[in-house]
Formats: structure tokens, C-alpha cells, sequence
């Protein structure tokens, strides 16, 4: 797949990606699968060249006050939709148990629940004795 998608040619028409960013924050993903500098990775088989929508995730990305970054984010996703893009048709959600002794904030619903991000060491506590 890395080889078949580094080059136009032999990319395929459709494939399936999982693309989690480094952190749990939607414009990193938003970089990692629709920005022209992922271009001919596993990460952007659209082969989505846009220097536009570039500027238009890299400002969100700039953007220091939640709100106003949530709302670019919000208008680089729609667009994305109108344009069709991509087919978004799953996301993995995974279930995990744990020990009430355990301060976890994604049993808070405190961070999201999707691609491993409810792993996030520095946010879990340990109150057991």
C-alpha cells in the first residue's frame, strides 16, 4: 500500500485508510489526510492538491481560541463533504473495562473515545491502594 500510493499512477481508486493524528485534535487529522504536503503518502490518496484548502487548514491550525478554530475546522470538513473526497463509511470504536479506582476521563466522556486517544497516560489517574 506505502508503495502503491507514493506514486499518481499506481495509487488506487479506493483503499482504506485509518489516519489517527498525534494528538486528539481534529485539524491535525484534517493535515495528516487532506493537506497537499501528505500528497503520495498512505495518508492522502486523494492525491488532493488544493493549495487553498492548505491555507484553510493551516490557519485553523494557527488558531488559538477553541471556538473560532472549532468553526474553521467546521468549515474545511463541509467543504470536504461538498466536494466529496472521500467515503466516509465506519470509525473504529473501541470498548475497554476498567477499575473505578481508576480516574479515567474517557469514562467522563472528557476526551475522545476513538483510535486510542482514551489512552492518553498524562490524563489517567491511580487512586488504588
Amino acid at each position: 500500500m506505502v508503495e502503491n500510493t507514493s506514486k499518481l499512477e499506481t495509487s488506487p481508486n479506493i483503499a482504506t485508510i485509518y489516519v489517527s493524528s498525534d494528538l486528539p485534535e481534529a485539524g491535525l487529522m484534517l493535515k495528516q489526510r487532506y493537506h497537499s504536503s501528505t500528497t503520495g503518502t498512505w495518508q492522502q490518496v486523494e492525491w488532493l492538491q488544493d493549495s487553498a484548502l492548505d491555507a484553510q487548514i493551516d490557519d485553523a491550525l494557527a488558531t488559538l481560541d477553541d471556538q473560532e478554530r472549532y468553526q474553521k475546522y467546521f468549515t474545511v470538513q463541509d467543504e470536504l463533504a461538498n466536494r466529496a473526497v472521500s467515503v466516509w463509511i465506519y470509525d473504529q470504536v473501541e470498548k475497554h473495562a476498567f477499575r473505578e479506582c481508576v480516574d479515567w476521563p474517557a469514562s467522563r466522556n472528557e476526551t475522545s473515545l476513538i483510535m486510542g486517544y482514551q489512552l492518553f497516560a498524562a490524563g489517567i489517574g491511580v487512586t488504588c491502594p
